[in-house]
């Protein structure tokens, strides 16, 4: 005889499926707390005929959650992420980073 719980999952009333497509992360002795953000845009304004005005685009940014990880929840998360993205990077591809797309970017204009 095992002496393992019965682990029953449920799903909480307040579960949401959330479209990351920003963080905000503060490092203390306890941990980590991640925050979690949600932007989404209206470029019609910033269309003007050829060319763009960013300044006219409207940006929502929606504040999802926040995640406080202990030390040990960090590390493990940290692991996890780094073996999904090299499984990832094997399947599908090399991802460019942020530095490396902003480059292209500058170079394309």
């Amino acid at each position: 005889m095992s002496d393992v719980p019965d682990i029953q999952v449920i799903q909480s009333s307040t579960f949401k499926e959330i479209n990351v497509t920003g963080q905000v992360s503060n490092l203390n002795y306890d941990g980590m707390r991640l925050t979690v953000i949600h932007d989404s845009g209206n470029l019609q304004n910033a269309l003007t005929g050829d060319k763009i005005k960013i300044s006219k685009a409207t940006i929502n940014r929606e504040i999802e959650c926040t995640l406080n990880l202990s030390p040990l929840n960090l590390k493990t998360w940290a692991i996890l992420f780094q073996k999904e993205l090299e499984r990832y990077e094997k399947l599908f591809g090399t991802i460019l980073s942020p530095e490396e797309i902003n480059e292209k970017f500058r170079k394309q204009n």
